[in-house]
């Protein structure tokens, strides 16, 4: 008969129940394993909580509204596109032509002083105001400071069948300032049959031969451009009974500030105007009328208005 011993049940065949056993052995390790092993853990999970702690910390400090997704911004509209202007070089003068937003209702040509760029009278005042009212705004070179001789007038007359080109028939208004003043009689004397609806005209210079002694540069700007003082027969002046009659003139005298000349030319050209049958007003600047950036831009409006019928 078998024998077995305390702790034990064992048949010849093997044990029926297995012996507890010793930890030891199962593991490989010893009491002072086990310590260092409990002490490895408790280390890492005091890192893991401290991390953790300084991770609420900082997302304490931030904004919540830079934790809240942002809503996608509508895309903003694109600005107008400004007036377009085209530029072209006619027998040799440069021209330009700014057209508004929408169909031009006529189209304003302004006409330079002596001083004035051209180019730069497309951003006074008085075009911004006629682009906004609907008008298409021209300008050019007319060979400089010319003074309304006959090559300004060719430049005004080719100017006019570029115009017709570019934006077909419209009422035309001309603006000019100072010499701009006889550039642009002096071409509606000479070419008739070019229609002017209306023509603003502020500080205008007529006496050429008293403004030339007065002032030595516009006679040497007189003999570049006419070979000489003009006769008094070649005037505007003396010849502003052929300027159109179907045209409404309207002529600023400069105001307060001005050279007695300037004031003298301007009142003898409403004169000259009503003595041979011309529609004309008259109108006082607040200032001297200096430079063609001093034009009322609204009274300028106004009577484009008016030339619409």
């Amino acid at each position: 008969m078998p024998r077995t011993t305390p702790g034990s049940a064992e048949r010849e065949d093997g044990p029926l129940i297995a012996a507890p056993a010793d930890p030891r052995a199962t593991t490989g390790l010893t009491r002072r394993g086990w310590v260092l092993a409990i002490a490895a853990i408790a280390i890492l999970a005091l890192v893991a909580g401290t991390l953790a702690l300084l991770a609420v910390v900082q997302l304490a400090d931030v904004p919540a509204a830079a934790l809240t997704p942002a809503e996608s911004e509508p895309i903003p509209s694109a600005p107008p596109a400004p007036e377009a202007v085209t530029t072209a070089e006619l027998d040799g003068q440069a021209v330009w032509l700014a057209k508004p937003a929408t169909a031009p209702v006529g189209v304003a040509v302004l006409f330079p002083g002596a001083a004035d760029d051209p180019a730069s009278l497309l951003k006074t005042a008085t075009a911004q105001d006629l682009l906004a009212a609907g008008w298409a705004v021209s300008t050019g070179g007319f060979h400089g400071p010319s003074w309304g001789s006959p090559s300004s007038s060719k430049d005004v007359a080719a100017l006019r069948g570029w115009l017709g080109e570019q934006l077909g028939t419209l009422p035309v208004l001309y603006v000019a300032s100072e010499m701009g003043g006889s550039t642009s009689l002096a071409s509606m004397i000479r070419s008739p049959e070019l229609p002017v609806a209306c023509w603003y005209g502020a500080a205008t210079v007529t006496d050429l031969a008293t403004t030339a002694t007065a002032v030595p540069v516009v006679g040497e700007q007189l003999v570049s451009a006419w070979g000489g003082v003009p006769d008094a027969d070649q005037t505007v002046l003396a010849n502003i009974s052929a300027a159109p009659t179907t045209t409404s003139y309207r002529v600023v005298v400069p105001g307060p500030g001005a050279e007695d000349l300037r004031m003298q030319d301007a009142e003898t050209l409403v004169s000259a105007l009503e003595q041979s049958g011309h529609q004309v007003s008259q109108a006082t600047a607040a200032g001297p009328l200096a430079t063609t950036s001093e034009i009322d831009a609204a009274d300028v409006t106004a009577m484009a208005e008016g030339c619409l019928g």
